[in-house]
């Protein structure tokens, strides 16, 4: 279904940038900290780019909520999950859009990593069992600020999730820990731990100590061998490990799971598949034995999936 309006844009918000695609090809990239809205984010685009507002696609970071006529997984509005946006078609109607269009951030993606692997399988990383090859059905993980899943079931048909809210698997001594901090109970939802969010968390479990103020302190730190960041790091890849294997069991991902993340894929080897490996696929169906881990080295797969949602 194609858009025919010369303005149309282009936008993926997430929960710390929003990039704003227009249909003459130009990105541009805003802060979100930087605004008190999703609003004000479009008021600075139109004041920059000097074009006027027609139709808009949008992929959001949080849950949807339907209208009576559901049609391809549209939303009416967005609440983003991480930020407190509200993202409301009607009101973008009455912001002077011509068309509105809203999907929830891994539904976009979902479709992004399948229009991808139909023109190219080089930026799929492997990290567990044998290369992806976009079988279906194949689950996408998203692990940004938070954490979000969605099921690529065929093209049409998207299932989106809210896997992320999911107990995590924690085992005893580490349990302990947590309720020891009083920063995380004994089984937080998975979303606390294998995030940017989670990341955050996981360093105040540990004391805040003064060398890891951010998650962007921890690659370093690890590297330099520092106990506390290669810790926090080990239990990060042992929980993945194990969100993962639960995505495939409660979907039948036989395509297996494709993860989208800006900051994992600056890790390097600290994303550790060997340590996700022991705790992926540990006593699962055999059908189920094969289905591959690969991480996506692509920076807009969000906005690949609203060209394909737009037909372009």
């Amino acid at each position: 279904m194609g858009l025919e309006d010369k303005s149309q844009i282009l936008v993926d918000i997430g929960g710390t940038n929003t990039r704003i695609s227009a249909e003459d090809g130009t990105l541009r990239a805003y802060k979100n900290n930087d605004f008190s809205s999703f609003e004000s984010v479009l008021d600075a685009y139109f004041s920059e780019s000097g074009k006027q507002r027609g139709s808009i696609l949008i992929s959001a970071a949080g849950p949807e909520e339907y209208g009576a006529d559901r049609k391809a997984g549209m939303a009416e509005r967005i609440l983003l999950t991480n930020r407190g946006w509200n993202i409301d078609r009607e009101q973008l109607y009455g912001a002077g859009f011509s068309e509105v269009r809203l999907f929830n951030d891994l539904y976009s993606a979902a479709y992004g990593v399948y229009a991808i692997s139909r023109q190219t399988l080089d930026c799929f990383r492997p990290l567990c069992g044998a290369g992806f090859q976009g079988a279906v059905p194949f689950a996408v993980v998203g692990v940004g600020t938070g954490i979000g899943c969605s099921v690529f079931i065929s093209d049409g048909q998207v299932l989106s999730t809210e896997a992320g809210h999911m107990p995590a698997a924690i085992d005893p001594q580490l349990a302990e820990r947590f309720l020891a901090s009083g920063v995380l109970p004994c089984h937080p939802k998975y979303e606390r731990i294998i995030s940017g969010l989670g990341l955050e968390t996981l360093i105040k479990v540990y004391g805040s100590p003064a060398h890891l103020t951010t998650p962007a302190d921890i690659p370093g730190a690890a590297r330099a061998g520092d106990d506390t960041a290669l810790e926090i790091i080990a239990i990060f890849n042992q929980l993945l490990g194990r969100f993962l294997t639960a995505i495939v069991v409660a979907y039948r991902a036989v395509g297996g799971v494709c993860i989208v993340s800006d900051f994992l894929r600056d890790w390097g080897d600290l994303l550790d598949r060997e340590r996700i490996g022991s705790e992926y696929l540990q006593d699962v169906p055999k059908i189920l034995k094969n289905a591959p881990v690969v991480l996506l080295d692509h920076d807009q797969v969000p906005l690949r999936g609203l060209q394909r949602l737009a037909g372009l």
